[in-house]
């Protein structure tokens, strides 16, 4: 059963961590449900840390009591890529590999799956998905049954409750029976954004 992740809009979310890197334990598992891109980027806080593209924390609840562990995170970018990430014993996952946007992001467990409607607008996964969430998230990142889109169709973008666009380009935006999604893919011309071309499975803007 594939259920939809609101994607929301974000700014980059909360300030690198207000400390030093001593205190705090560097590793897989460090600070689970923080934004690891507010450091895990190019020119970060701290010049040791490597750059992750992507990276993350999967919750067992929406409060975020404890992370979930054995997630699986599948990615598939627009170039035809694909990757699965594994969380960790705090839920966390990350990747230095280098994605093409726009680009599916789709988590796993026990035969249950969420798969955001839309590729998500930055890599830091958590500087939405939080305890605290900005700019309408659902909280935290987690799997449930009962998430479900609030997202609807206009033209070419994904519009939520509250007015904010988030555009599907190149792709076309799709209106099903039970939720609307941005597409990923394309067989004709139709599948994609005004101005786009299908070529081969893919959108391509005529810019």
């Amino acid at each position: 059963m594939i259920l939809s992740l609101l994607l929301v809009a974000c700014d980059p979310g909360p300030p690198a961590p207000e400390a030093s890197k001593y205190d705090f334990e560097v590793g897989p598992e460090m600070l689970p449900g923080v934004n690891c891109r507010s450091c895990h980027k190019p020119d970060g806080p701290y010049p040791d840390a490597p750059e992750w593209t992507v990276a993350g924390t999967v919750f067992a609840d929406p409060e975020g009591s404890a992370g979930a562990a054995g997630v699986t995170v599948w990615i598939e970018d627009d170039a035809g890529n694909e990757l699965e990430l594994i969380t960790n014993a705090v839920g966390n996952f990350y990747t230095a590999t280098p994605i093409v946007a726009p680009y599916r992001v789709t988590v796993e467990k026990d035969g249950v799956s969420a798969t955001m409607p839309a590729s998500p607008p930055a890599g830091g996964c958590n500087a939405c998905h939080s305890t605290a969430p900005v700019g309408g998230a659902p909280g935290t990142l987690w799997v449930a049954e009962d998430w479900v889109s609030t997202l609807t169709c206009d033209g070419d973008a994904l519009v939520s409750e509250d007015g904010t666009a988030y555009t599907c380009a190149p792709y076309a935006c799709e209106s099903g029976e039970t939720e609307d999604q941005c597409r990923f893919d394309c067989e004709t011309d139709d599948h994609c954004a005004e101005g786009a071309t299908c070529n081969e499975g893919r959108c391509l803007s005529g810019e």
